[in-house]
């Protein structure tokens, strides 16, 4: 029974490894300023508020990928400062 336990979960890390891919996404990261034209930019109702955005979005950009999918996040940074930290949940 152990072997067949442990021939089953090689199978299927041989299965995920086989149908693995590289996910590649292209974002630009600028800074904007949340206007009274677009005031869903600022949840707290702060239009002046300078955000810095992924692809002129808010919430960025989802990511999608699969179990043993690898992840490439090309970042064009357009913002003020070289000093930036992601993160994602």
């Amino acid at each position: 029974r152990f072997a067949a336990v442990v021939i089953a979960s090689i199978s299927i890390a041989g299965q995920i490894a086989a149908s693995a891919k590289t996910v590649e996404y292209n974002w630009t990261l600028k800074p904007r300023r949340a206007s009274a034209k677009d005031p869903s930019l600022s949840p707290d109702c702060n239009l002046n508020r300078l955000m810095l955005l992924v692809n002129d979005q808010l919430p960025g950009p989802s990511i999608e990928a699969d179990v043993g999918d690898t992840v490439k996040v090309n970042i064009n940074n357009e913002s003020p400062t070289e000093s930036i930290a992601l993160h994602f949940h």
